[in-house]
């Protein structure tokens, strides 16, 4: 049974969930969906390495505009609520029924030649996303056709952030960018142009955080990925769990 929030988190809790990240004070009631997620880590650097201040990255976010600004107001994408629907709970069925297209299969590696950093499941079992290391304004694609649920930089330690909804219930989160170039309300194509990485927010050079749901549920990414393309496995990057027979 899931438990659904009624309440929208606060923009720190928010961040933590997308990225996976813990702090005191802040988790979930134990046992539940959201307790598991809110008190996963974000490591990228030593538990004992002091906080890095940063000044907040200047909005580079694209803006709706004609047909993608109406369907922001229709379907009332681009809000912090959104993205917790999107993190918690099942995509609302207009929202999968606005991004159109076929249920993907597989998901393509959306930045070439990046390099593994972390695996889902390294720091202990903990980084339930990919990391994916490449120079910052390296291209962002999107890993699926679908709708932009929400695409801005109000998520703290993600930084510029989107999120994006695929038929079928899926749905692919991309943090830590530079630019954002497809906006909230836009259809998208696989392989299209979103944005750019960049090491917004809590990240610790640049790099793209990529996490995949369905209906609700984080999942590993790189068992889904269309082939081994230039994706490069860096030393801190760990072997998928094994997976256990249903």
């Amino acid at each position: 049974m899931r438990l659904r929030v009624a309440a929208v988190l606060s923009p720190f809790a928010l961040a933590l969930a997308l990225s996976g990240g813990s702090a005191a004070g802040q988790p979930g009631a134990p046992g539940t969906p959201e307790a598991s997620v809110i008190q996963e880590t974000h490591e990228e650097a030593p538990a004992s390495a002091p906080p890095r201040p940063r000044a907040p990255a200047p909005r580079r976010v694209a803006s709706p505009r004609g047909a993608d600004l109406r369907r922001v107001r229709r379907l009332g994408l681009g809000t912090r609520a959104v993205a917790q629907t999107l993190l918690f709970d099942r995509p609302r069925p207009a929202w999968v029924a606005a991004a159109r297209g076929s249920i993907p299969r597989r998901f393509l590696w959306p930045v070439e030649g990046a390099v593994l950093t972390q695996g889902f499941r390294a720091a202990g079992g903990r980084h339930r996303a990919l990391d994916l290391g490449a120079r910052c304004g390296t291209p962002v694609r999107a890993a699926a056709g679908g709708l932009v649920g929400y695409a801005d930089n109000g998520l703290g330690n993600m930084g510029h952030a989107m999120v994006v909804i695929h038929p079928g219930g899926w749905v692919t989160a991309y943090g830590h960018l530079r630019r954002i170039v497809a906006p909230a309300g836009a259809l998208v194509r696989r392989g299209q142009l979103l944005a750019e990485v960049g090491d917004t927010g809590d990240a610790h050079g640049c790099h793209l955080h990529f996490i995949l749901y369905r209906n609700g549920t984080r999942l590993d990414p790189e068992p889904r990925m269309t082939g081994r393309p230039n994706v490069l496995r860096g030393p801190r990057a760990t072997a998928p769990a094994p997976r256990t027979r249903r």
